[in-house]
């Protein structure tokens, strides 16, 4: 072939060097047009700041992992002493629900126990004093029982012979006031557990946990989440009352919960198989933060460890404040109200419109509704975390809620892709194209179907191209011998519909009333696929592209197409374009 101009349909190079943190930038961009960009970073010099950038530098992980841990301990050690009261005046709690997806290698024990040090000394500290309490408790308690027991005996006599019942009632009473009280068990990490004995734990203990582990296979193949409407309750603020009969119920109020969790994809996937639709239709994955970092084991540079002088910083922060929210919990003191500035609630605002936006249809969220409703409540939870651990007790700033939105957009990316599954249209679109695809090959050897266009193969600049297959189908070829998932109506014009805003099906005209549909691999430059060539300036542009609002991936994504300006392609006219996709022989 003849050297000829390459024009690659995909985001332009200058687009791509704007500003990833503008925040005039759609909930597309952040979600999908950058989705492989480096996550961002937050002030220079700030303790979450530098300790992500050590944790990264000696630890040798990704900063997704850095990130996704810090905020981890950072929500556990504010949420018992924060509320945030967002711009329409509605509050929330500062607990998250975080979720790395990482394989074995990649240094998830170790990243957790260099962010959660402290915390878990504090626990270690808190036990190591309450067992040193616990029998003069005990034998209080004892002593306590056996003079009750002499002052019930007593008062059973007195009733009897009519004595002076209203002294011995006096003396009960005065007795029962005096009962030894548990010393108190600041017990606030739990690493697998039941929900019911996590919150009666809670109840018991403190009301400010988190459940965290960096190998959570047997949380999410176990019992911890066999009650999942108890942990939305949690993470909501929401009451939980236990009624038990063998034993007195309680009543579990005013709670945190965060969880920090790490596992391997194989995992995630069996929880997902198996439960996956009942987490999605109750909302519990939706409020989930979650990422699944690139693959770092192989590319390490082996080194010494240093000093980690920034991650002992943070972990000094983290213990103080939780030990501040043990002492605030003890004397029930009421939480600090943590509220946006004028700029940072214009802005909270802003975000919020966009994201409703995206609800609707053709938007990001159009199929996950649950996820979208959540997103504002977790990024202003996001900048409420970072603003208070930082040390200030203003109001939220702009740039620390702008840094919330960037990273939570970017966590949306990431539970679309690894947690959400695909909705049923996508599924639906998946199934028919394989078998439009099948059926095009093998009409190619059936010469009484005339209703296929074959492809075109050729090579580029050392790569290999094709045109794809075309071929024209009605609902009686699919319910006839098409998938049978397909075979209802309704499923089957959602899939059609779906496919039309991609740009890969089209209405034959051709056949008057008789409604037939034109399939193609590749999306044509005009309306008709059968003619991807073009002599106008107008390039044909979908509604959807695959792999920006929705991945099929039985279909090429839409910014791999190329178009190529050229002569003598195949007998194409010399002055034509042709959009094509790359080709593995």
């Amino acid at each position: 072939m003849h050297n000829q101009e390459i024009n690659m349909v995909s985001m332009d190079e200058r687009e791509a060097a704007l500003e990833l943190e503008s925040e005039n930038l759609s909930v597309l961009d952040h979600v999908h047009r950058w989705r492989d960009a480096a996550w961002p970073t937050y002030k220079e010099g700030s303790l979450f700041e530098s300790a992500v950038l050590e944790a990264m530098e000696e630890l040798q992980v990704t900063r997704e992992m850095a990130v996704t841990v810090a905020l981890g301990a950072m929500a556990t050690s504010c949420q018992g002493l924060v509320d945030i009261i967002q711009p329409t005046g509605n509050r929330v709690n500062a607990s998250l629900m975080l979720l790395t997806i990482a394989e074995s290698g990649e240094r998830k024990t170790t990243v957790e126990k260099q962010f959660f040090n402290s915390l878990r000394k504090l626990q270690k500290e808190a036990l190591t004093e309450y067992e040193e309490q616990r029998p003069l408790y005990e034998a209080d308690y004892e002593a306590w029982g056996h003079k009750n027991s002499a002052i019930v005996s007593l008062l059973k006599q007195t009733v009897k012979k009519d004595g002076e019942v209203a002294v011995v009632e006096k003396m009960y009473v005065d007795h029962q006031r005096s009962q030894p009280i548990e010393p108190p068990y600041l017990k606030f990490i739990y690493e697998d557990s039941t929900p019911q004995a996590l919150i009666e734990m809670m109840h018991s203990h403190s009301r400010n946990a988190c459940l965290l582990s960096s190998e959570a296979n047997s949380i999410f193949n176990g019992r911890v989440f066999g009650e999942l409407n108890l942990i939305n309750s949690l993470w909501d603020g929401g009451e939980v009352i236990v009624d038990r009969v063998s034993k007195e119920g309680f009543h579990l109020y005013d709670a945190r919960l965060t969880l920090c969790l790490m596992t391997q994809s194989n995992v995630i996937e069996r929880f997902l198989n198996k439960r996956g639709e009942e987490a999605r239709g109750m909302g519990f994955l939706a409020r989930f933060l979650v990422v699944k970092p690139p693959a770092k084991a192989g590319y390490r540079n082996y080194k010494n460890l240093s000093d980690l002088p920034h991650l002992d910083a943070f972990n000094v922060r983290a213990q103080s404040l939780m030990r501040d929210s043990w002492r605030c919990e003890q004397r029930r003191a009421e939480r600090k109200e943590i509220r946006f500035s004028a700029t940072a609630a214009e802005f909270w605002r802003q975000c919020g419109q966009k994201i409703e936006a995206e609800m609707r249809e053709n938007g990001v969220y159009e199929y996950y509704k649950d996820h979208g409703s959540k997103l504002l409540d977790n990024i202003s939870r996001v900048a409420a975390v970072i603003q208070y651990f930082e040390g200030k007790s203003s109001d939220i700033e702009k740039d620390t809620l702008s840094f919330a939105y960037n990273i939570c957009m970017r966590y949306s990316k990431h539970f679309l892709t690894h947690l959400a599954g695909d909705p049923e249209v996508v599924k639906g679109a998946n199934l028919l194209v394989y078998h439009l695809i099948k059926l095009a090959i093998s009409a190619e050897t059936d010469k009484r179907k005339n209703y296929l266009r074959s492809p075109i193969y050729f090579d580029f600049n050392g790569k290999s191209y094709t045109s794809g297959y075309s071929c024209k189908f009605d609902k009686t070829d699919i319910k006839r011998d098409g998938p049978n998932q397909l075979r209802e109506s309704a499923i089957f014009y959602r899939v059609i519909d779906f496919l039309k805003k991609l740009g890969h099906v089209e209405i034959d005209n051709s056949h008057g009333s008789y409604i037939r549909y034109i399939f193609s691999q590749v999306v044509p430059l005009e309306g008709n696929p059968y003619a991807t060539v073009r002599h106008e300036s107008y390039v044909h542009t979908p509604e959807l592209k695959n792999g920006h609002e929705y991945t099929v991936k039985s279909l090429p994504l839409f910014d791999d197409f190329i178009i190529i300006k050229g002569e003598n392609i195949r007998g194409i006219n010399n002055k034509s374009d042709i959009r094509i996709m790359p080709y593995e022989k």
